[in-house]
């Protein structure tokens, strides 16, 4: 039900005995493990964000037109248990030229809700690539949030999410 644990017994090499070996076991035979159960919250949660998008948008502008950045994030929540993700950075340099970073597609996979030992709903993306991401959602009214940051959840028009 995680990564799991890892418990060592260290000493000098000539002062490692039996009874070492032993101390580390016993802490190991008095671990218990179990899943994270958070029930009815799970399907509650897949239900209000499944065939949504959820994007996050940042900006700042030092003002006077010296300098600032935006930054926006796009998780596209398909019904069929897979999601697509995109992020675009745009910085504003003081000489008025401007950079542009743009991460699109950064990957696809599976998408699911799970529960953490706090007993609160996790979206959890499992990348095609092996990457991992996990935010703990919540909800004030009808704003949703991931990790604290507020998303906005759209599903029609323009904004409906990607899922072909």
């Amino acid at each position: 039900h995680g990564s799991g644990v890892a418990i060592i017994s260290a000493t000098l090499k000539d002062k490692y005995t039996s009874q070492h070996k032993q101390a580390a076991l016993s802490v190991a035979n008095s671990l218990q493990f179990k899943k994270a159960d958070i029930g009815p919250l799970a399907d509650q949660w897949k239900e209000r964000i499944s065939g949504t998008r959820l994007t996050y948008m940042s900006s700042y502008n030092s003002g006077g037109g010296s300098g600032g950045y935006s930054n926006e994030s796009i998780i596209d929540l398909c019904p069929q248990g897979y999601f697509n993700y995109s992020t675009n950075n745009h910085r504003s340099i003081d000489i008025g030229s401007t950079a542009y970073s743009n991460r699109s597609g950064a990957g696809s996979g599976q998408w699911k809700i799970i529960g953490n030992q706090s007993g609160q709903a996790v979206l959890q993306l499992n990348f095609n690539s092996g990457e991992v991401y996990e935010y703990v959602l919540s909800q004030d009214g009808n704003k949703t949030f991931l990790n604290g940051d507020r998303y906005f959840r759209t599903w029609t028009g323009d904004n409906a999410p990607s899922c072909n």
